[in-house]
């Protein structure tokens, strides 16, 4: 990493490091050291007087025994970086514009984007996900949800429904390529509060044939109507998909002929 950039020139360094933890949790012990290296090098040469590090992350853990946690489920939706307010992307974002203006203004003043406020300036620590612009399969914000009963006509039905989506929406994106899910169990689920009148958003978690477990939010209307508006797997996928060609819908599919 080029930290030693001539004096006078701006720069801008944006470095990803996921690939180290993306699929274990502990191994971002090995990014200590390094991390502690950079930091010191940064203070010893007084890089601080002029320099703004942003340390972040995106997600916590999407699959695996840590995600099957209330905890982990939790830290999925509220990253580092997450602690004390509720930020988001959008938030980082007019973090950097208010930096780029920070020397021509004549005040510090918070800067607001059209979905962002400036990490610089107050964060009001009654923000909700609405004042935000979090989805609600993202929001950690919400009333505590209503255990559903896992045998109910509303949860089998909606994870029927759920099941049927991921086979329509693999047969549109890779034709004859996928294998197709049937329900096996519903292993978990609850309704949020706060509901419209005549509509339920329902989060589920289903186990499917062949065996993968996926993580569904939807809404049902006036007990009917049916919608998935997010949907993840929660195994890890690599292995089940080199038949098909790149793209952000593998992660729902699992080859027929591997």
């Amino acid at each position: 990493m080029q930290l030693n950039a001539d004096h006078g020139i701006p720069m801008f360094s944006y470095v990803w490091l996921s690939d180290v933890p993306h699929s274990n949790d502990h191994a971002l012990f090995v990014l200590d050291d390094p991390v502690h290296e950079l930091l010191r090098d940064m203070q010893e040469r007084r890089a601080f007087e002029n320099t703004a590090l942003v340390l972040l992350s995106d997600h916590g853990a999407r699959f695996g025994s840590n995600h099957d946690t209330v905890i982990g489920r939790h830290e999925d939706k509220t990253p580092f970086g997450y602690l004390r307010r509720l930020v988001t992307a959008y938030d980082l974002h007019a973090t950097l514009f208010h930096l780029l203006r920070y020397a021509h203004t004549a005040s510090n003043a918070s800067l607001r984007t059209d979905r962002g406020l400036s990490l610089l300036g107050r964060v009001p620590p009654e923000r909700n996900c609405s004042d935000a612009f979090v989805l609600v399969e993202f929001c950690e914000c919400v009333a505590a949800g209503v255990d559903s009963d896992l045998k109910s006509n509303l949860v089998q039905s909606f994870a029927t429904f759920l099941v049927e989506y991921l086979n329509r929406l693999n047969e549109a994106k890779f034709p004859a390529m996928c294998v197709r899910w049937q329900l096996a169990s519903v292993t978990d689920a609850y309704a949020l509060d706060g509901q419209q009148s005549g509509v339920v958003t329902m989060r589920a978690v289903v186990v499917t044939l062949p065996e993968a477990h996926f993580e569904a939010y939807g809404e049902v209307h006036d007990g009917l109507e049916r919608r998935i508006s997010f949907v993840q797997m929660l195994d890890w996928y690599a292995n089940q998909t080199g038949c098909l060609p790149p793209s952000l819908w593998q992660k729902l599919c699992y080859c027929a002929s591997t």
